[in-house]
C-alpha cells in the first residue's frame, strides 16, 4: 500500500523527527511504500532570502558565513537535517492542493502535537481538508496530540474538525485526556496508543550508523533541557553534587529566540540518541526526553513544562506507573534514589505496542 504521513514540519527537533522516522518504520516494516508529505518554500521566498544573506554577510557583516537562500530554521537544523535526508523519504509539495486523490493509498496523520493550532495552520488541514472529496484512500490517525487537556479551538474549528473526523477509518490520540477531548468536542471515539518513538526498540536505535559512530559522552548525568531556565540548573547541580556526577548535554541549550541564529544551531540526532546510550541518569523538562529514558530504561526525573503541555508527561508516566517521576513539591534529593521497576514498565511497554500494531492493521483491512 502507498502510504503518506501528515505531520508536524521536521526541523532540529529530536523527538519530532524521530516519532516520524519511527512511524515511517514501522509502517514499511509492515510491507508498506511510505512518504512524508511535505511544502517546499517558494523560489520567490528563497530568492528574497539570497539576497538578505548576501547583505547581511558581505554588507554589513553579520553573519559569520554566506548562507544563501537557506531559512533560519535550516540553518539551525544544519546538523539535524542530514539525518532526516537520509532516514525519511519525502514528498515535496509547493502546497496540499498539489496533491491527487489517486497518489496514495492511504494517509497517517501523526504523531506529535499536529493537532494544535498553535503549532499547525490551518488545522482544518490536519484533518486531511484538503483531501475532503477523495473517497478512494483510507484515512487512519496514529497518535495524534493536542498537547494539552485544554481546549485550544475556536468554536468554527472545532466544528470544521469534527465533521472531517468523521470521514476517518480509524483515529488514536497519543495521551489518555484526549481521549476525552475527542469525545467531548467532535463527538469521536478515540483510542490511547504510543508515541512512535516507543514502537521500536532501543536496539533499533543503537544499530543507526551514526549512532554506532557517535563518541561516548563523558559524564554521568545527562540533561536535556527544551527551556533553560536558572532553577533546572540549580537542579542539575544539586543532583551532580549530590551523586558525584558530572553533568553533560547532548544538545545546544540555547532555544532562546533572541539570540542569533547562529547560537542555536543544533547538535546531530544521533549525538542525542547516545545521551540515552550513555547516561547513568537523565534530568529532562522534555516529553520525548522521558519517553526515550524509558525505552533506554534509564531512571530520570521529569520537570514539567506547562507551555509545552503538561497532560503530555501526565499521561505517559501515569501509563507506566512512573507518575513518581515528575518533579512537583517534592525534593529532588528523594527522587534521585526511588528505584524504577523496569521489569514492570517493559511489561507494559510490550503489552502497548501489541495494541499498537493492532490497530496499524487496520490498513490491511
Amino acid at each position: 500500500m502507498k502510504i503518506a504521513i501528515l505531520t508536524l514540519p521536521l526541523h532540529h527537533n529530536f523527538g519530532g523527527i524521530l516519532q516520524c522516522y519511527a512511524l515511517q518504520t514501522v509502517l514499511e516494516r509492515m510491507g508498506h511504500n511510505v512518504s512524508l508529505i511535505t511544502c517546499s518554500i517558494s523560489k520567490k521566498f528563497q530568492l528574497q532570502l539570497l539576497i538578505k544573506r548576501w547583505i547581511k554577510h558581505y554588507l554589513l557583516k553579520r553573519e559569520s558565513k554566506f548562507y544563501g537562500g537557506k531559512t533560519e530554521t535550516e540553518i539551525i537544523g544544519q546538523y539535524t537535517l542530514p539525518f532526516i535526508r537520509q532516514y525519511i523519504h519525502r514528498l515535496n509539495v509547493n502546497d496540499f492542493s498539489c496533491l491527487q486523490e489517486y497518489d496514495f493509498d492511504a494517509i497517517v496523520v501523526g504523531s506529535d502535537q499536529i493537532w494544535r493550532p498553535a503549532y499547525f495552520q490551518p488545522i482544518a488541514n490536519a484533518y486531511l481538508k484538503f483531501a475532503k472529496d477523495w473517497i478512494h484512500i483510507k484515512r487512519i490517525v496514529y497518535a495524534a496530540s493536542f498537547g494539552t487537556d485544554v481546549w485550544e479551538y475556536t468554536w468554527e474549528e472545532t466544528q470544521e474538525c469534527a465533521a472531517l473526523l468523521k470521514q476517518f477509518d480509524a483515529v488514536s490520540v497519543r495521551e489518555a485526556s484526549a481521549v476525552q477531548l475527542c469525545k467531548e468536542h467532535f463527538q469521536t471515539k478515540a483510542v490511547h496508543l504510543l508515541d512512535p518513538t516507543l514502537l521500536l526498540s532501543k536496539e533499533d536505535y543503537l544499530l543507526l550508523e551514526g549512532v554506532k559512530n557517535a563518541p561516548k559522552h563523558q559524564g554521568e548525568l545527562f540533561c536535556y533541557f527544551l527551556d533553560e531556565t536558572q532553577e533546572k540548573h540549580q537542579l542539575s547541580k544539586i543532583l551532580s553534587d549530590k551523586k558525584a556526577w558530572t553533568t553533560f548535554y547532548a544538545n545546544n541549550p540555547n532555544v532562546d529566540k533572541d539570540v542569533h541564529f547562529e547560537k542555536r544551531i543544533q547538535l546531530p540526532v544521533e549525538c542525542w540518541i547516545a545521551g540515552f546510550r550513555d547516561a547513568k541518569f537523565v534530568l529532562t523538562d522534555s516529553f520525548h526526553g522521558c519517553v526515550f529514558s524509558i525505552l533506554f530504561n534509564k531512571p530520570f526525573i521529569a520537570i514539567g513544562n506547562p507551555e509545552r503541555g503538561m497532560a503530555r508527561f501526565r499521561s505517559l508516566l501515569t501509563l507506566f506507573q512512573l507518575e513518581d517521576r515528575l518533579l512537583l513539591s517534592e525534593p529532588i534529593e528523594t527522587l534521585v534514589d526511588r528505584p524504577i521497576q523496569w521489569e514492570r514498565v517493559n511489561r507494559i511497554l510490550e503489552r502497548e505496542r501489541q495494541k499498537a500494531f493492532s490497530f496499524l492493521n487496520v490498513l490491511h483491512s
